[in-house]
């Protein structure tokens, strides 16, 4: 008997990122093209099925209204800057928390954080969102513990990730959660990311630290010895490439 997919549920609100609905996105509709059955259906939804905006100016026409949705596997509340200051109206927070309640894992991609929060489900648990905006979460919702620096944190159901992109790296432990790691590698290979980065992983790189402006000569440096780890990465090699000798350098 072929299984039912998992049934996701993306709400928008205006001035949602882009990036913060169709990473995610992407990332399962890729996972349908692993098996010969589809593993996940979706719908877009807003309150009262509206157009919304994104940050960007593209307006985009949801599937659904969400009074309309009666339940979902997964929920999620999508970031940009316009969900950091969207207030709730009393109808829209009472068919969230309804859908939420029956959802098998609820999640906030970047500042759809403080969508999560203001629904109260965060209280007490640990949370992140994008970085920029982790002192504003913590602020506005003080029962929330904050983790500034992970690209996504899992509290039981409920699932946060930060800037823009760490959707995918969400959305592929999700994946691999539900249908195995071979599963999850092969979206990774199509989405051309890496697989997969650990939730509790850095929102800055290292190759990205390496690359601040008072790094000087260092960064050409670090991009060389990154091309090259299976030549000879010696002192004597390195520091003549550095153009330094050994001790100095």
């Amino acid at each position: 008997m072929m299984e039912e997919p998992e049934s996701l549920v993306f709400y928008l609100v205006e001035g949602f990122q882009p990036l913060d609905l169709f990473g995610p996105l992407e990332a399962f509709a890729a996972a349908n093209q692993e098996r010969t059955a589809p593993l996940y259906a979706w719908r877009t939804v807003s309150h009262g099925g509206f157009p919304v905006t994104t940050e960007s100016g593209i307006r985009v026409l949801p599937d659904a209204p969400l009074d309309r949705v009666e339940a979902c596997s997964t929920l999620f509340l999508v970031g940009g800057a316009g969900p950091r200051r969207h207030r709730y109206a009393e109808e829209e927070r009472a068919a969230l928390l309804r859908l939420a309640g029956g959802a098998r894992r609820v999640a906030s991609i970047c500042t759809g954080s403080f969508l999560l929060a203001q629904l109260g489900l965060l209280d007490g648990r640990e949370a992140t969102t994008h970085w920029r905006h982790a002192r504003e979460l913590g602020a506005r919702y003080p029962d929330v513990a904050v983790d500034a620096d992970a690209l996504y944190r899992r509290a039981g159901h409920l699932w946060t990730s930060a800037g823009v992109t760490s959707g995918i790296d969400m959305a592929l432990a999700m994946i691999a959660e539900d249908h195995g790691s071979v599963v999850a590698m092969g979206v990774a290979r199509e989405l051309v990311v890496y697989l997969h980065r650990a939730g509790g992983q850095t929102q800055f790189s290292e190759a990205l630290q390496r690359q601040a402006p008072d790094a000087g000569r260092l960064v050409e440096l670090f991009a060389w010895i990154t091309a090259h780890l299976d030549g000879d990465l010696s002192v004597p090699r390195v520091a003549a490439r550095f153009g330094a000798s050994e001790r100095n350098f």
